[in-house]
C-alpha cells in the first residue's frame, strides 16, 4: 500500500499537468470557444455513465475555505449526499476516476483512505472542518482542499479549476478563468520555491528563537520525498490510519517492522508513535470501536492495546521513541494505560524479547486533560487542536464551526497547557490543522508554542511563517 501511495502521488502529478495544459491550449482558441466548451466539456479522465448533471454555468466562481493549499484542473465528480448516518457508500469513492476534483458534501477519514488509489487532483467540500480529520490528512497527502463552498456540489460537472490558496471552485472556467488560474499558481510556485531554501536550517524567528518543526505522518509513503535532516524528527504518527490501507489490523512482528522504519528514517531524531484512536470516522479492520476513542477504547480492548505496547516497546531498542497516549480525561485512565504498558513489558522479558524504555506523552485534546493537566505524571505533552477546539465548542470534531481553532477560548486552553509544562519543565508540541496555518503561526508562537507537527508538504510554508514573525516586538 506504501508503494502504491508514492506511485500514484506522481501519477496525480503527471495527469494534473497534462490535464491543465490541454485545458490552457483549449482556452486559446478564445472566449467563443471556450464558451462551446463548457457547453460540451471536454473529459481527461473518464466518468461512470451514470453520472448526469445540468452543466454549470461557464466561469461561476464559487468560494469557499482554503484548507489544504495547491491548483487543480480536472473534471469534477461528485459524490452523492451522505445518508442519515453521515456515510457515504464507500463504493462510489473508490468508482472516483483518477485525476479528478472530488466534490462532495463532505468526507470521512475512511474515504480519503479509499480515495488514495485514485490520486485525485484536489477536493472540494460544502462543509468540512479547517481542523477537522480530513483537513489533516489532505494536508498530510498534498492535496489541494478547499471546505465551506456552501452549494450542492452534486449539481456540478465538466471540467473544473481548484484553488486551494484563495479558495475557489470554478466550474466550466472560460479563457479569462484559465489565464487568471494560471497565473496564481505560477505565483505560488514561486513563493513555494524560495519557502523551500529554509527547509535546510533549523527554524528560527527573525530574532532569533529556536523552533521546532516536526513531522506529522499517517503512513510511511509520506517520508519518501522528505529529507529527515529538514524536520526536527516525527512528532505524530498517526496509527489507525496506517492500519486502516491493511486487510486487517497488524499484529505485534508487523507493528514492529513499521515503526522500526520510522524510527531508521529518523536517524536518531526524536520519534513520536501515537496509539490507536479509532472512531470519529476511522475505523480498525476487523475491530469494533464501540464509540470509544483513544485511551478508552485501548482499556476496553486491552488484548489489542498489549500487542501495540509490545511491538512499541521493542522498536524503542532502534532509536529514539516516544510512546503517545491519545484521548486522555483522567489520571485514571493514565493510570490503567500505565498497568498495560507494565504488563507489555512483563511478556516480553518472560518471553526473553529486549525492549527499550520509551518516554510516555499525552495529547491534550479534551477539557478534562487541560483542567487536571497537572495530575497527569507523563513526560511530555503534544496538544491535539482539532479535538481540543471541538470539546472546548462543545461540538464534533468533523462538525459545526468551520474555524473552531479561531476562537479565543481554545487559545486560551492552549495556554493553560502551555503554561503548565513551561512550570514543569516538560516538553510541549501543537498538531493538527490550525497548528501550522500560516495566519494562526503568529499567534501560536506568541502564547510560547516552539514545537509544531507539520505534514511534509507543509514544512516549507512553516518554516517560513516561523521566520516572518519577531517576538521581540510582541
Amino acid at each position: 500500500m506504501g508503494a502504491s501511495r508514492g506511485q500514484s502521488g506522481a501519477f496525480r502529478g503527471r495527469l494534473h499537468a497534462a490535464t491543465c495544459s490541454r485545458m490552457a491550449a483549449h482556452a486559446r482558441f478564445g472566449a467563443g470557444k471556450a464558451r462551446a466548451s463548457a457547453r460540451e466539456p471536454v473529459r481527461w479522465a473518464r466518468m461512470p455513465a451514470d453520472v448526469t448533471h445540468p452543466p454549470p454555468t461557464p466561469g461561476a466562481v464559487l468560494r469557499g475555505r482554503a484548507v489544504s493549499p495547491g491548483f487543480a484542473c480536472g473534471p469534477l465528480y461528485a459524490l452523492p449526499e451522505a445518508d442519515a448516518d453521515g456515510e457515504v457508500n464507500p463504493a462510489r469513492v473508490r468508482d472516483a476516476p483518477a485525476g479528478a476534483i472530488v466534490a462532495a458534501g463532505d468526507l470521512t477519514p475512511a474515504e480519503v483512505v479509499a480515495l488514495d488509489a485514485r490520486a485525485p487532483a484536489g477536493l472540494a467540500l460544502a462543509r468540512g472542518r479547517a481542523s477537522g480529520h480530513v483537513a489533516v490528512m489532505a494536508q498530510e497527502r498534498g492535496w489541494p482542499l478547499v471546505i465551506a463552498l456552501g452549494e450542492r456540489l452534486g449539481a456540478l460537472a465538466g471540467d473544473a479549476l481548484l484553488d486551494g490558496v484563495a479558495g475557489e471552485l470554478t466550474p466550466a472556467p472560460d479563457a479569462e478563468a484559465l489565464r487568471a488560474f494560471a497565473e496564481r499558481r505560477a505565483a505560488w510556485e514561486a513563493r513555494r520555491a524560495r519557502d523551500a531554501a529554509l527547509l535546510p536550517a533549523p527554524a528560527r524567528t527573525a530574532d532569533g528563537v529556536p523552533v521546532r518543526v516536526s513531522l506529522s505522518v499517517d503512513e510511511i509513503a509520506q517520508l519518501r520525498a522528505v529529507d529527515p535532516a529538514h524536520a526536527d524528527g516525527i512528532g505524530l504518527v498517526r496509527t489507525e490510519a496506517m492500519f486502516m490501507t491493511r486487510a486487517s489490523t497488524p499484529g505485534e512482528e508487523g507493528q514492529l517492522a513499521l515503526y522500526r522504519i520510522l524510527l531508521q528514517w529518523a536517524g536518531g531524531r526524536p520519534v513520536t508513535i501515537r496509539t490507536v484512536d479509532p472512531g470519529a470516522g476511522k475505523a480498525l479492520p476487523g475491530v469494533a470501536d464501540g464509540g470509544l476513542r483513544g485511551v478508552a477504547f485501548g482499556l476496553a480492548n486491552p488484548e489489542l492495546f498489549r500487542t501495540q505496547l509490545r511491538a512499541m516497546l521493542r522498536a524503542a531498542c532502534f532509536g529514539d521513541l516516544t510512546v503517545l497516549l491519545p484521548m486522555l480525561e483522567s489520571p485514571e485512565q493514565l493510570a490503567g494505560a500505565r498497568a498495560l504498558l507494565d504488563q507489555a513489558a512483563a511478556e516480553l522479558r518472560q518471553a526473553g524479547r529486549s525492549f527499550g524504555q520509551p518516554r510516555l506523552a499525552m495529547m491534550v485534546e479534551t477539557r478534562p486533560a487541560v483542567e487536571r493537566i497537572a495530575e497527569f505524571a507523563v513526560d511530555a505533552y503534544a496538544v491535539g487542536l482539532g479535538d481540543l477546539a471541538a470539546a472546548v465548542l462543545g461540538q464534533a470534531r468533523d462538525a459545526g464551526d468551520p474555524e473552531p481553532a479561531r476562537h479565543p477560548a481554545v487559545a486560551e486552553h492552549v495556554r493553560r497547557v502551555l503554561e503548565h509544562a513551561r512550570s514543569a519543565g516538560k516538553p510541549v508540541s501543537l498538531c493538527g490543522a490550525a497548528a501550522v496555518e500560516p495566519e494562526l503561526i503568529p499567534t501560536w508562537l506568541r502564547l510560547g508554542v516552539r514545537e509544531f507537527c507539520a505534514p511534509a508538504p507543509a514544512l516549507a510554508a512553516t518554516k517560513a511563517a516561523i521566520a516572518a514573525v519577531d517576538l521581540s516586538a510582541a
